[in-house]
């Protein structure tokens, strides 16, 4: 097994236009292991919910999600046969974390709170993240991704991190109104001037912790307390 670009992996599972199927071996394997049906399972992966890993070994890709039910995490190993007149791919087995872990370390930290978070709800989620790893174990990386429109027509995007926005924050009023932050509009205009970005060809803006969500430009301005009880006297 060897590291590898997930941006790699999606291309091969496009040219085969996500047409996926399931072996027999994945199916039973997705039965013994865990609660979710093999049906599921293709499902998961064909809608790209699952998280690919950034990992390979010859054909096969490893793609990541919970098991809601046993609060576990597994595994689809997809294998993208070449060769044929049109690129086919397969789930070959369903494998557990520790199945998985054994062989290349220790799943990331970003990937487990990312594939979280598309099966639990919130609350869920800070529970999760607090019996994983432990209170404090884990900080938040917010992002900013804005897209604009370069001058021969294509797309271009810049990603500013660690934006000033706190968690208490975000819980109270949701990650899209993070632009509604104090300092967050003065600390993203010192960006974009580092970069010259092209402000009027701005078409459409993002902020992530774990998968992006469409950033609110017209929140309102809000006062955090939090952090107003952090600032010295």
């Amino acid at each position: 097994m060897k590291p590898a670009n997930p941006l790699k992996i999606t291309e091969a599972l496009s040219n085969c236009g996500y047409n996926v199927d399931m072996s027999q071996h994945a199916r039973q394997r997705a039965v013994e292991r865990s609660s979710v049906a093999p049906s599921h399972v293709l499902e998961i992966v064909t809608s790209r919910r699952a998280v690919m890993l950034p990992f390979r070994d010859a054909n096969r890709s490893y793609h990541l999600f919970l098991d809601r039910a046993k609060m576990d995490f597994m595994i689809a190993v997809v294998a993208v046969e070449a060769g044929c007149k049109n690129n086919s791919a397969n789930v070959v087995t369903v494998l557990t974390r520790k199945h998985f872990e054994n062989d290349a370390g220790p799943i990331g930290k970003k990937a487990l709170r990312t594939a979280a978070s598309r099966v639990l709800d919130p609350v869920e989620f800070r529970r999760w993240e607090a019996a994983e790893f432990g209170p404090g174990g884990t900080r938040r990386r917010y992002r900013v991704l804005t897209y604009y429109t370069r001058e021969d027509g294509s797309t271009g995007c810049e990603i500013f991190n660690n934006p000033p926005v706190c968690d208490h924050f975000v819980e109270e009023h949701a990650l899209t109104n993070a632009a509604g932050h104090p300092g967050f509009w003065d600390w993203y205009a010192h960006w974009a001037a580092r970069v010259d970005l092209p402000i009027n060809a701005v078409v459409s803006m993002r902020i992530a912790d774990t998968d992006k969500v469409r950033l609110n430009l017209r929140a309102p301005a809000r006062e955090c307390a939090w952090c107003r009880e952090k600032k010295p006297v």
